[in-house]
């Protein structure tokens, strides 16, 4: 999918997740969280790109944090995975706005770059997906 403002400006939808580690080692644990982000060349754009998203993703549009200029835009969300004591030790509904982001990520035509940039970050999508479970 191209930048709404920009035909010639590719949009790419960034994506990294991490697990949880012991104290002591860099062992996996559980995943944790994930993140997905991209830019636009404005604010608008973001919003626009934002929208086409079903509302239960929870993906959002705004001005990119640290543009001095406040022009250009950043569409994203962010989940949790971590369990927790109601959750029966998966947090479903985490892995469901992933999911449905990715989905509808391919079906708009967006990329998808894999991070991967922490040191307790899944390496790969496929590896992520697999902790999470198909």
């Amino acid at each position: 999918m191209n930048d709404p403002d920009d035909s010639t400006q590719t949009i790419v939808l960034r994506i990294d997740a991490w697990y949880t580690t012991k104290y002591d080692s860099r062992t996996p644990g559980p995943p944790a969280a994930w993140s997905l982000h991209g830019r636009t060349r404005t604010v608008e754009g973001a919003k626009a790109i934002a929208v086409l998203f079903p509302k239960s993703a929870g993906v959002t549009g705004t001005g990119l944090s640290g543009d001095p200029n406040g022009n250009r835009g950043s569409f994203g969300a962010h989940g949790k995975l971590k369990a927790d004591g109601v959750n029966g030790g998966r947090n479903e509904a985490g892995i469901r706005r992933y999911r449905t982001i990715v989905k509808t990520a391919a079906k708009l035509g967006i990329a998808i770059q894999w991070l991967g940039q922490c040191g307790n970050s899944y390496r790969s999508q496929a590896e992520f997906e697999s902790a999470i479970g198909k």
